[in-house]
């Protein structure tokens, strides 16, 4: 990993820290380039892979390392990265940016590539999607894509609605489109939050793979790609989608990582909860307390036990309360 990443006295702090921080990553043979007032370009050539990649600033600060994703790929499998960021919420939209990418179609900049990946989430999802069509035969990475931001298209939904675009223009304006031309389209995303299904459900072409992470997280715990960062899925998903190795059932192999993550138990445990059901709430808490020390769950195991004792229903399997 780059030393960048690792050390905290190198660590950006804000969006002219992160542009500096991504200069030194592109190094003489790379650039960074201002597209306008609300978006950069940071290109770092290394390998035959390209990953592009597009997030807003202030996502890339709050990460960890407080830079983006792809500065890992560029270091530690040596690949080529194109990183587009937005300092505002701007759905990666603006004449320079359409232009940009109208440069690099013209360019056949692509070509240059063996595999080329584009990924999103969020807002970058739907830009990585929009944008995807510059590079006919790409894989593409979404997780929680919007499929549009025209407000009248999408003004259902109310997490967005103030945000989104009255007047988006005719350039690269619906991305369930625009991945067409796409070798492959992943989709990750969390069917119990029902905004992101709906999105996720206008994405239906034939080279199209959906892919669900069941009640991964909830609003309150912020964007799905947080989580999948948190237990360790979110870069070998890349690398394995990206590189056509890994399939569904690796896929949901790596989500399996949740059942070490607390927020995840955490919120299992509400709904054995609400579900009344003291079955569940007690196989589940003697998991997570056979494997730390969690008092929590050691409450809830021995109130459930109590429970299923008193109505006569306690397996054997249990053993006495």
């Amino acid at each position: 990993m780059n030393e960048m990443v690792e050390h905290d006295l190198e660590r950006p702090g804000t969006v002219e820290d992160l542009h500096d921080a991504l200069a030194d990553l592109a190094g003489s043979r790379g650039s960074v380039r201002t597209l306008d007032s609300d978006h950069f370009v940071t290109f770092v050539p290394r390998g035959a892979t390209l990953l592009v990649t597009f997030e807003e600033t202030g996502r890339t600060l709050a990460r960890d390392s407080g830079v983006p994703i792809s500065a890992d790929f560029a270091d530690d499998k040596n690949w080529s990265i194109l990183h587009v960021a937005a300092r505002r919420r701007s759905w990666f939209r603006s004449e320079a940016m359409f232009s940009y990418f109208d440069e690099l179609a013209d360019d056949v900049f692509f070509d240059e590539y063996d595999r080329v990946i584009f990924y999103g989430a969020g807002p970058g999802g739907f830009a990585a999607a929009t944008y995807s069509v510059t590079a006919p035969g790409a894989r593409v990475i979404l997780v929680e894509p919007l499929a549009t931001v025209d407000r009248s298209r999408a003004g259902w939904d109310s997490r967005f609605y103030q945000q989104l675009l009255s007047r988006p223009g005719p350039r690269y304006p619906y991305a369930p489109d625009m991945i067409e031309a796409a070798e492959a389209a992943f989709l990750l995303y969390d069917p119990s939050r029902a905004l992101d299904h709906v999105h996720a459900s206008l994405f239906a072409g034939s080279n199209v793979t959906h892919l669900r992470a069941n009640n991964l997280t909830t609003p309150k715990d912020g964007p799905l790609e947080t989580t999948l960062e948190e237990i360790g899925a979110l870069h070998p998903m890349i690398e394995g989608l990206g590189s056509g190795r890994l399939g569904h059932v690796d896929i949901y192999r790596l989500l399996r990582a949740r059942r070490d993550h607390m927020p995840f138990l955490t919120r299992t445990l509400r709904r054995s909860g609400r579900r009344n059901s003291a079955f569940l709430t007690a196989v589940l808490c003697r998991y997570v307390t056979a494997r730390r020390n969690s008092p929590p769950f050691q409450k809830h195991l021995k109130a459930a036990l109590r429970q299923m004792e008193a109505e006569g229903a306690l397996p054997g399997t249990f053993g006495a309360v």
